[in-house]
């Protein structure tokens, strides 16, 4: 008997985010998105989304793709993680994130954290000029 099973990707790849200077940004088409498939800096489970990097076409809901590589944003500094964790219908794929680094902060005991900035689309964007896929391209 033929076997029918084909191996399954885990779909990683793609550069992982680093938020060196304030006013670092983001943008992109979500492509993945776990609530605890990433790992913050103690090995905890944290959010990942993976963004297909994509400019603007007229409009915040017609993008084009830049071609990059995909970027790897896990979600575990604290004010991040909040934001995701606390609207996780808003990182659909398809759908457009922006995260901006917004700012260096000081919490009450005195500790530096960082603040961002997180917009999402309501609904799936429309990816102007992406090439057609046919069916038999699919490997299913």
């Amino acid at each position: 008997m033929e076997d029918e099973f084909s191996s399954l990707s885990s779909g990683g790849g793609g550069t992982f985010v680093k938020w060196a200077s304030v006013g670092d940004v983001v943008d992109g088409v979500v492509v993945r998105f776990t609530l605890d498939g990433g790992r913050d800096f103690n090995g905890d489970p944290c959010p990942e989304i993976v963004l297909d990097p994509c400019v603007p076409k007229g409009s915040d809901t017609n993008v084009e793709l830049t071609g990059d590589p995909h970027q790897v944003v896990t979600a575990g500094q604290a004010n991040l993680k909040r934001q995701v964790v606390d609207n996780p219908a808003r990182f659909a794929v398809g759908h457009r994130v922006r995260i901006t680094y917004k700012a260096d902060a000081k919490s009450s005991n005195d500790r530096t954290f960082k603040e961002f900035d997180v917009k999402a689309t309501p609904r799936p964007v429309t990816v102007v000029g992406a090439p057609a896929v046919s069916d038999d391209a699919l490997d299913f």
